[in-house]
């Protein structure tokens, strides 16, 4: 692939010389652009430049480009004479300093064709010529010929690198792209210049990108319908063989090339190769396929053909099915009737066929890495620990002449499978100390993995197995796993800004590429770091990207990061979403581990929010039950959502007390910044000067602006210090933290009525109002001290849901079958109980936000 700037130079020099140039580009690569600046150039210089374009409606009308390129010979649609049209272009092109320029070339008519080779086997005229790579490149070779043109002489136009992608992005919107948003753009075109174009601006149009501090900043996925017309014209000349092709890689993701060539034959991947729409690369003697640039899987995805996606899927499996026995059977997971179970089936039949793909490179060519392959996809897919256990016996009939790389991943797949298929933790922790001797490149990433697995499960972990992540003399995996390692451990501490400069270290070394387990602690740290709004574009990103490709490993994890978020937030209703969509995949959620003891503990935290005792108790048991240790992330911590289960059914001090207790658990085990986020649920219910008071040398230990915000906050309502309340309102306010700045201003409006300051009343109620019109109606939940043991029962948050959603007493009554008194009666202690007094105010509330749709359990 040519360096552009190189490119043009040289092309001006062969032109100068008295060559030719032929320029091969794909749909997008930047052809025109191209030509635009060799004209400019040479018209500079005071040559005569004639411009001839083909044109794919005209290639079969005779004269046509001629007649577009001015021709007077050939103009307003006469019939042109050959000998006429060629003596025209002899006069035009009879200067020695002319240039013929022959633009889309492959669809210039043949009459057009034949004038210009006459001309030019005569003259010799300096051309540049550009066309696509690939089918046509026959027919075009062949009439170069007819013109003299030295085929030697060629400049490809490949995908442009990331720094001159920004610069062109930046000269085609006048406004550079933030560093994330520029990072999907690369990865989504790949390069391709004019697809990167059209995809930012089309996202500036559909308000997609946003202006954030001079530079564009958006957290949605690129891909809109409004592309579709663009990629129309980059596929546009695709038999249907490498059409199905293409789709079906995109359902795929990456396989391997016999794969391919198994379900198109040999002459495809070729064809679509040369047309620069699938990429290659080797991995342990296997050459890979993958589709180019990434954004077409999305255009494939999007499409709404269900049937077709359906006969591609029987086409594949009649192939790859033939000889190949399922040593997993794929087992559909039973269908929610939530909104999300179309988007879910396709999930599923994604996960089918790469099990099924899986099995077949496995049995085609046995090797660690094919049986890793099908080891991983089937723990994805449910596979029983019986099916596992058979898949790891068969590393048996394998040698061990394998790459170092792929004999560490093995060891640690199967370390994996011990700790969190059959929960044998201390046999996963001595196959690893076994192992390590082994590996004399990679051997310490051994002794970094037993430090995790220590640290996450029993209560103390040896920091010697750590070695200095600085140590230039280790390879840079290790170096990074260290790094990632040691950043756990201090986000663990509650030291969460140290923890995020290791990550940040680990990053350069090994980038993340949007890896769930790498990116959980990166986004975790953010947010507690004060870094709210970058921590939710990268998880909302990596939601996107994750749905985008079916994955559902990565979608339950983004999904656990974006209810954790949420439920902090006070984005409640969003929350329970995620939630609901990580269990509509299928469970246990074996994968990311601890993920599934996130999410039954967000979820009773969520069921106790809307009052469903019932749920709440009911999660409450299987996590209890859970032989998994609290997770080393927050949302995992049992005692958090136990305390308010407790809260609910005794009374808050009850539910105070149990946080509190938890919380000092938690700190003795070393998991401090969990332990800070459970103390506060303590003084959420119980908000008391003694127990703050013992609490705060611990929080004010743990380094997290979210931490010192909120005892802050709280000890300005102790004080009933009403600036400091005011001041914290709003910082709540601008992190986004709305369902804690919906509770403070209702504080805040509390405390000046009882000091009868109407001036601060009035300033809250303003405020308070202000932020609930800019919020949609019922999104966040009202986070409010000493509201543990406030509950609703059913008829309660029936009622609260009706009058939320709009209607009347009257209308509640006759939707209910009751009389109007007898609601009246409810709505009075409703509101009582939710402190409210309008009945608008109830979609704000933390314990009603559900209330339309209780759906947890």
């Amino acid at each position: 692939m040519e360096n552009r700037a190189r490119a043009l130079s040289r092309t001006a020099s062969v032109v100068a010389a008295g060559g030719s140039v032929e320029v091969i580009g794909v749909h997008g690569s930047g052809k025109t652009h191209f030509i635009t600046q060799v004209v400019t150039h040479f018209r500079n210089l005071t040559w005569h430049v004639i411009e001839v374009r083909g044109l794919y409606a005209y290639r079969n009308t005779p004269f046509a480009s001629l007649a577009l390129a001015g021709l007077s010979s050939v103009a307003q649609g006469r019939p042109g004479s050959p000998r006429v049209v060629v003596s025209e272009l002899e006069e035009l092109l009879a200067s020695p300093r002319s240039l013929l320029v022959l633009e889309d070339a492959e669809f210039i008519d043949d009459a057009s064709w034949g004038a210009l080779s006459a001309v030019c086997s005569v003259l010799h005229t300096p051309t540049v010529l550009s066309r696509l790579p690939g089918s046509s490149r026959n027919r075009i070779g062949n009439q170069l010929e007819g013109m003299s043109i030295a085929p030697g002489f060629g400049v490809h136009l490949g995908p442009l690198g990331f720094d001159d992608l920004s610069e062109a992005l930046t000269q085609a919107t006048g406004t550079p792209l933030h560093s994330s948003a520029m990072s999907h753009v690369f990865a989504s075109s790949g390069g391709n210049v004019g697809l990167a174009i059209t995809m930012v601006r089309a996202a500036i149009y559909e308000d997609r990108l946003q202006l954030e501090h001079g530079r564009w900043a958006t957290s949605d996925s690129f891909w809109s319908n409004a592309l579709i017309p663009y990629i129309d014209a980059l596929l546009a000349e695709l038999s249907d063989e490498q059409w199905d092709a293409l789709e079906i890689l995109s359902l795929l993701g990456v396989v391997d090339i016999d794969t391919l060539m198994e379900f198109t034959g040999p002459e495809v991947p070729t064809q679509l190769e040369e047309l620069s729409l699938i990429g290659f690369f080797p991995s342990a003697g296997r050459l890979l396929v993958t589709v180019q640039p990434p954004l077409l899987v999305d255009f494939f995805r999007h499409r709404p053909a269900a049937a077709r996606r359906h006969r591609l899927s029987a086409k594949l499996e009649a192939h790859l099915r033939s000889g190949t026995e399922a040593s997993v059977q794929f087992r559909l997971p039973a269908m929610s009737q939530s909104p999300d179970a179309p988007f879910v089936r396709l999930v599923h039949e994604h996960l089918r066929n790469r099990l099924l793909v899986a099995q077949t490179e496995w049995s085609r060519s046995p090797s660690r890495e094919t049986l890793a392959n099908l080891i991983e996809v089937s723990v994805a897919s449910g596979a029983t620990a019986e099916e596992l256990e058979a898949l790891f016996a068969d590393v048996a009939l394998l040698s061990e002449h394998e790459s170092e790389q792929m004999l560490v991943r093995w060891e640690f797949l199967r370390a994996d499978h011990w700790l969190f298929i059959t929960g044998e933790f201390q046999r996963a922790i001595d196959s690893l100390r076994a192992a390590a001797g082994r590996f004399p490149r990679l051997g310490a990433l051994f002794g970094v993995r037993i430090f995790e697995i220590e640290r996450a499960v029993f209560p103390a972990a040896d920091s010697s197995l750590l070695p200095d992540p600085e140590d230039p003399a280790l390879d840079a995996q290790v170096r990074a796993a260290t790094h990632m390692a040691i950043g756990s451990e201090l986000l663990r501490g509650g030291r969460v800004v140290e923890a995020k400069a290791h990550y940040d270290d680990a990053n350069k070394l090994e980038p993340f590429t949007g890896e769930i387990d790498r990116m959980g602690f990166l986004i975790v740290t953010d947010y507690f770091a004060g870094y709210c709004e970058r921590a939710r574009r990268s998880a909302e990103q990596g939601l996107a990207e994750a749905k985008d490709s079916f994955d559902n490993v990565a979608i339950r994890g983004y999904c656990y990061l974006l209810a954790l978020l949420d439920l902090h937030d006070g984005r409640v209703r969003r929350a329970e979403e995620s939630i609901q969509l990580a269990f509509s995949l299928g469970e246990p959620i074996r994968q990311p581990p601890f993920v599934h003891l996130s999410f039954l503990v967000m979820g009773t935290v969520l069921a106790v929010g809307q009052g469903n005792l019932d749920a709440a108790r009911a999660l409450q048991a299987v996590y209890e039950h859970s032989a998994v240790p609290d997770s080393l992330l927050p949302g995992g911590s049992r005692s958090w959502a136990t305390a308010r289960v407790i809260a609910a059914e005794q009374s808050p001090g009850a539910g105070a007390d149990h946080a509190e207790q938890g919380g000092t658990e938690l700190w003795e085990r070393g998991a401090h910044l969990n332990a800070a986020l459970v103390y506060l649920t303590a003084l959420e219910f119980d908000l008391s000067e003694e127990r703050l008071e013992r609490l705060r040398p611990r929080l004010a230990a743990v380094h997290s602006p979210y931490v010192t915000d909120r005892v802050r906050y709280v000890t300005a309502v102790l004080r009933e210090d009403l600036g400091d309340m005011e001041q914290m309102a709003a910082v709540f306010t601008e992190l986004g933290q709305f369902g804690d700045a919906l509770g403070a201003y209702r504080e805040c409006i509390r405390l000046a009525k009882l000091r009868e300051d109407s001036a601060a009343t009035d300033r809250g109620e303003s405020r308070l109002r202000e932020l609930r019109e800019s919020l949609a109606p019922g999104e966040y939940g009202e986070r409010r001290l000493r509201s543990g043991g406030v509950q609703f029962s059913a008829r309660e948050i029936q009622i609260a849901g009706l009058a939320i959603a709009g209607k009347s007493n009257q209308g509640i009554a006759d939707e209910l079958v009751l009389s109007v008194r007898t609601v009246e009666s409810h709505m009075h202690r409703i509101m009582k109980k939710a402190q409210v007094e309008r009945r608008q105010d109830l979609g704000f509330v933390e314990e009603l936000s559900g209330a339309r749709s209780p759906r947890l359990g």
